[in-house]
């Protein structure tokens, strides 16, 4: 029973984190549906009616949100803003044009009824739902930093929903529940199990590098990973148990998810498709057709709202304007992003040979003509390889260890196969759909293109702890093998990218604090409107400048750090 408990305290909190997420969207797009500005007090009143309607359309379908649920995500949602404040983006991407887009909504730019934006041809036609949160977020805690809160409560958001799935499963395998509520037969084979295995599969799934790379930038690939699993995991989670509330989760995960890149929108559009094939099948062989037809219908119905109405620009604006949903990527006329942002030695080569070059090298993000570092043998893997994880990372993003991870998922499946097949067809069937989303990525060697990889080690280390059969001792030490080392690289690779992320934080937090006290006005100079985030962070510390061009500078200009800006003191001679 407690462990039902804790999985549904989980569950809920995934459920309001999915829907605070959805209502800051939702309230964002009204303001620029009905030409308001994004400031709190309109803000608020949307955000109060919005809620109004969310709270009694889930209580209409009997769903309830515990105290405990709603605290924890509370305190999540409170906490991630506090310390996005507090740790500023020294990002490439971030800096130049993510924060570009959040500022252009925040001073007034309405991609509804303006959709042009000459300055960047990705602010244009990219997918705006994470930077209308992040204005959203701006507009109550007027800073920049704060907007980037969304990834750390995206993260939190797929830890709980990954908690609430594995929690509760394992919970009725313990209490000795057997039949058809669970996903192909895995859920009958699961041995008995502790919340400590609930939290350690949880963990797995959600400490993903990319996001954790990614958790104070503005940076979207993480953002994706996480809303994918929460989707993902609420998904299974309704499957199991038929918690309504999961597939409202999943409902209001798919509404955010669909807006935040081009490739959420298919990757969601598989799951979902997915979804509907099993539940049907189960539908059908219990004669349950209206069941699924309201079930399939609401996720297809929140799909509909997030990509056609909420994603009217970019989804349908780049259509009619450009004459494909996903352009610049796609289309006439299409850019290519990848080809030069990539290592010398990937160039000209197959999609599977880059996957296997990547996964296998060092570390990462060398661009032409530099080239990847290769590893003397399959094993030779040094610990400081994590300290080379960043954002960007192009060669092995998961983490040193992720080649050893998928031979290890491959050895504990068909270890399962051989000890208890019920249970390694299961894995064979949930990881068949991550895997095919990572399989239609035409650039899935970049880790950040395909965050959802990593899930399938977890899924394994999942699958070999709930085999059940007299030799159930192999899969269940192949699965805590695979667990330690996912772990350990988890462990590692957030520690390392965190650390970076704090430190330059801080680096940067310095040379700004040093200019503010010396008070005296800048001379700033940068290349267009590339890291727009050096004016805003003067301006948000009161340290005063003049924008000019190259020549306005003096003989001996100094950088701000983590940008390509440079100043001169006004006093300096030009």
């Amino acid at each position: 029973m407690l462990r039902e408990k804790v999985g549904a305290t989980s569950g809920g909190a995934a459920l309001v984190i999915a829907a605070a997420l959805a209502v800051a969207l939702a309230a964002g797009w009204l303001s620029l549906l009905f030409a308001l500005p994004l400031d709190a007090w309109p803000l608020g009143g949307l955000t109060a009616v919005l809620t109004a309607t969310a709270a009694w359309a889930l209580r209409r379908t009997g769903v309830r949100v515990s105290a405990a649920s709603a605290v924890s995500a509370s305190v999540v949602l409170a906490g991630s803003v506090v310390a996005a404040v507090f740790v500023m983006d020294t990002s490439y991407d971030g800096q130049v044009y993510h924060m570009l887009a959040v500022d252009a909504l925040l001073r007034g730019w309405n991609p509804l009824y303006h959709p042009e934006y000459p300055d960047s041809v990705w602010v244009e036609h990219y997918p705006k739902g994470s930077w209308l949160i992040a204005a959203y977020i701006c507009a109550f805690v007027p800073t920049i930093e704060a907007g980037k809160a969304i990834n750390l409560s995206a993260a939190a958001g797929a830890f709980f929903a990954s908690h609430a799935l594995a929690a509760q499963w394992l919970a009725r395998r313990e209490s000795g529940k057997r039949g058809g509520t669970q996903l192909g037969g895995v859920g009958r084979s699961a041995p008995r199990a502790t919340r400590a295995a609930a939290f350690v599969v949880a963990f797995a799934a959600a400490a993903n590098p990319v996001a954790a790379a990614q958790l104070f930038t503005y940076y979207n690939d993480g953002l994706l990973g996480s809303l994918l699993l929460m989707y993902a995991a609420s998904l299974a989670r309704f499957s199991v148990a038929r918690d309504r509330g999961a597939l409202a989760t999943a409902m209001f995960a798919a509404i955010v998810l669909v807006n935040v890149k081009f490739t959420a929108l298919v990757y969601a559009a598989l799951f979902g498709a997915a979804f509907a094939v099993y539940e049907g099948w189960r539908a059908w062989s219990r004669g349950r057709t209206a069941d699924w037809l309201k079930a399939v219908g609401a996720l297809a119905a929140a799909g509909v709202v997030g990509a056609a109405v909420l994603g009217f620009n970019p989804y349908v604006t780049n259509a009619v304007r450009k004459g494909h949903p996903f352009y610049p990527v796609e289309g006439k006329g299409k850019i290519d992003i990848v080809t030069a942002n990539m290592p010398e030695d990937f160039v000209g080569r197959s999609k599977w040979d880059k996957f296997y070059l990547s996964l296998t090298g060092r570390p990462g993000s060398p661009i032409g003509p530099a080239s990847s570092e290769r590893r003397s043998s399959f094993w030779d893997v040094r610990p400081d390889e994590f300290r080379k994880l960043d954002p960007d990372t192009r060669v092995a993003g998961f983490g040193p260890y992720m080649h050893w991870l998928l031979l290890g998922a491959a050895l504990a499946v068909l270890t399962m196969l051989a000890t208890d097949v019920r249970v390694g067809l299961g894995v064979l069937l949930l990881a068949a759909v991550p895997a095919a989303t990572v399989a239609v990525n035409p650039e899935n060697w970049w880790a950040r293109y395909v965050p959802q990889l990593w899930w399938l080690p977890a899924l394994a280390a999942a699958g070999g702890w709930m085999a059940r059969s007299r030799l159930a001792a192999a899969p269940r030490a192949a699965a805590l093998c695979l667990a330690a080392l996912l772990l350990w690289n988890a462990g590692g690779s957030v520690a390392a990218t965190v650390a970076r992320q704090v430190n330059n934080s801080l680096k940067l937090d310095e040379q700004l604090d040093a200019l503010r006290r010396e008070n005296t006005e800048l001379r700033l100079f940068r290349e267009g409107l590339g890291f727009v985030s050096v004016p805003l962070r003067l301006e948000e510390r009161g340290i005063r400048y003049i924008a000019v061009d190259k020549a306005g500078l003096c003989p001996d200009p100094q950088k701000i750090l983590f940008s390509t800006a440079r100043y001169c003191k006004a006093t300096d001679g030009t």
